[in-house]
C-alpha cells in the first residue's frame, strides 16, 4: 500500500508536468496578436478616375471646367474610345469643390487638348458645367471624376486598411496559416470610408483593418496572428450596389 506522501508527491509531479506543457500551446496562443480582418467588398460599379482642376469663364448659364489628365490615364481613355466603351466628348463628369464631400455637380466632357505639358506630364481636358445661378465662380479649385468604362465587378477595401511606405501603397493580408503578408496594391478613388482597389488583392483575401486593443501598425508582416472577423456585410449605396468605381 502506497503511503500518503508518495501519492501526494505523484499528484504534485503530474500537476507540474501539465503546467509545464501549457505554455507551448494555450499560453503560446494567448500571446499571439489578435487582428481584425474582413474580405474586400465586391460590387458592380463604373470604373472612375479623379483629377484636379479649376473653373474657368462663365458661358451663358454654364461655366467652363479645365482639369489636368496624366498621360497614362489619357492613353487609357483613348483606348476605351476606340473600343466604343466611352465617348471623347459628351461623356458625363462629376464635379466637387475641394472643401466639399462627394461630387454634387454634373457636367459634360468637351474634349482634350492637343499636346502634353512637358513640365507636368499632363494633358488639359475641358468640360462644361451648368451654373445658372452663378453660384460657382471662375478660379475655384475643383475635383473632377469621370467614367473609365462600362459597369463591371469591382473590389473595395476600407480606407483604414490602406498603408504606405517608401515602396508604395500596400495592405496586410492574413494567409490561411495565420501568417501576415504584405501585398502591394493599386487603388482608385475613395468612396466614403472605402477605397476601390484595382489590383493586388482578391475577393477571398482576409484584409487586416486593425488589431484588438491596438492600431494596425502593430501588425508586422511575417508574424503569426489570430484572426477576428469584423462586419463583412455589404454597405448599400444610393442605387443599391451599382456605384461609381475607381
Amino acid at each position: 500500500m502506497l503511503s500518503s506522501k508518495i501519492v501526494k508527491g505523484t499528484v504534485a509531479l503530474g500537476a507540474a508536468l501539465v503546467g509545464a506543457a501549457l505554455p507551448s500551446s494555450a499560453a503560446e496562443e494567448k500571446g499571439q496578436l489578435q487582428v481584425l480582418v474582413r474580405h474586400p467588398k465586391e460590387i458592380v460599379a463604373t470604373p472612375m478616375e479623379q483629377f484636379a482642376g479649376r473653373l474657368d469663364k462663365q458661358q451663358g448659364d454654364s461655366i467652363e471646367v479645365t482639369f489636368a489628365v496624366d498621360e497614362r490615364s489619357y492613353l487609357q481613355y483613348r483606348r476605351l474610345v476606340q473600343k466604343h466603351e466611352v465617348t471623347e466628348s459628351g461623356s458625363r463628369i462629376d464635379v466637387g469643390l475641394v472643401y466639399e464631400n462627394g461630387f454634387p455637380y454634373k457636367g459634360t466632357l468637351k474634349g482634350f487638348g492637343n499636346q502634353v505639358d512637358s513640365t507636368t506630364g499632363t494633358i488639359e481636358a475641358h468640360a462644361t458645367l451648368p451654373n445658372p445661378d452663378r453660384m460657382l465662380l471662375a478660379g475655384m479649385f475643383v475635383r473632377v471624376r469621370m467614367p473609365f468604362g462600362p459597369l463591371r465587378k469591382r473590389l473595395q477595401i476600407p480606407e483604414r486598411s490602406l498603408l504606405s511606405d517608401q515602396v508604395g501603397r500596400y495592405v496586410l493580408v492574413v494567409a490561411g496559416d495565420g501568417i501576415v503578408e504584405r501585398r502591394a496594391v493599386s487603388v482608385g478613388v475613395r468612396d466614403d470610408d472605402m477605397r476601390f482597389v484595382q489590383e493586388g488583392v482578391g475577393a477571398d483575401d482576409w484584409i487586416v483593418v486593425g488589431s484588438v486593443g491596438g492600431l494596425i501598425n502593430k501588425v508586422i508582416p511575417g508574424t503569426h496572428v489570430r484572426r477576428r472577423i469584423v462586419d463583412d456585410a455589404p454597405k448599400k449605396g444610393v442605387n443599391g450596389d451599382k456605384r461609381p468605381a475607381g
